[in-house]
């Protein structure tokens, strides 16, 4: 099952995933993808804008002003 591998690689969790699977192939039963999704792979987080304010060229124009010749 591809979306077995997908889950193992994007949730960082190959070793917790096998466990679960192994335990549903012991009960005689196929693992539940959409369950292990939600349980294994990350959610999408809302983003939230962040405004960053320019630099300060002033305060550059002073340090090279400062600056010495190496």
């Amino acid at each position: 099952m591809v979306a077995l591998l997908d889950i193992a690689a994007n949730g960082n969790c190959v070793d917790a995933l096998a466990l679960r699977i192994e335990a549903a192939l012991d009960r005689g039963k196929l693992p539940n993808v959409a369950k292990l999704k939600s349980e294994f792979l990350p959610t999408v987080r809302s983003r939230v804008d962040v405004t960053i304010p320019p630099p300060d060229f002033a305060g550059y124009n002073h340090l090279l002003a400062n600056a010495q010749v190496l």
